[in-house]
């Protein structure tokens, strides 16, 4: 009896080992399938989406190379300005240096294409001094035509110094195509806002009668025309972006009432 328990109890026993060994691996079949569910979910997922963590696209990491360089290029420009001189502003004190001794300070006027003009005609008007008894005051569009008048009336003394550089691309020009590079080039300083220089500073300075003084930073004060009358406009070199640029001045006392 005694042993037919325990033959009975052996194999209850067995039956319950292979019962638990079922479970076990029908569980571990069933994460392994889970796993697999999973990775095949994220291997997928850059392509539906481009999200979830996965590769980034070729397109997107072009796009941040691209970002990378401009973030890169812009820190740069910025260092490069953080360390450049500001010309600009070590030519205007230096100017000023130079004006105030002589009691003068700048006095602006527009960049316009008129500013040389539009500064002789100032100084004309600060200082009281009249082309005529009944001239009107001066202004830039009169200093054109002055200078225009004066140089065709002297070609002899202007004409060697204008090429055909002097008004290449001028669009405005409506002088005939065979005229006198002289007479195309005082109809361009008439009628148009293109910028003075030494010819037509000159020009005035003879028909004005008087010496006109300009004044640039670090230089003399370069003097041009005879007569007992001076009158002063100063010279930046880096004032603008574009270019050059002329401004008026006043007497230091007077730059208030301005």
């Amino acid at each position: 009896y005694q042993r037919r328990v325990r033959a009975r109890d052996r194999i209850e026993n067995e039956q319950q080992t292979q019962a638990r060994a079922q479970q076990t691996r029908g569980e571990q079949s069933k994460d392994r399938g889970t796993d697999a569910q999973a990775e095949a979910l994220q291997a997928i997922a850059p392509v539906r989406g481009g999200g979830g963590g996965g590769k980034k696209s070729r397109a997107q990491r072009k796009r941040e190379a691209k970002q990378a360089e401009e973030e890169a290029k812009l820190k740069r420009i910025a260092e490069a300005k953080a360390n450049t001189p500001d010309y600009q502003a070590i030519e205007n004190q230096a100017l000023r240096k130079q004006l105030e001794p002589l009691g003068f300070a700048v006095h602006e006027v527009p960049a316009d294409g008129d500013c040389l003009y539009s500064s002789v005609a100032h100084q004309l008007v600060s200082r009281g001094v009249a082309l005529s008894a009944d001239a009107a005051p001066p202004t830039a569009s009169s200093m054109r035509e002055l200078a225009a008048e004066h140089m065709l009336a002297h070609g002899d003394d202007f004409a060697p110094f204008i090429d055909d550089a002097a008004i290449a691309d001028d669009e405005t020009d409506e002088t005939p195509a065979d005229a006198p590079l002289l007479e195309r080039y005082c109809a361009r300083v008439r009628s148009t806002r293109a910028w003075g220089g030494q010819l037509e500073l000159r020009a005035l300075a003879t028909a004005l009668n008087c010496v006109i003084a300009v004044h640039s930073a670090g230089q003399q004060p370069l003097r041009m025309g005879d007569g007992d009358a001076q009158i002063d406009v100063t010279y930046h070199r880096r004032a603008l972006a574009l270019g050059e640029h002329y401004n008026s001045v006043l007497q230091l006392a007077n730059e208030t009432n301005e």
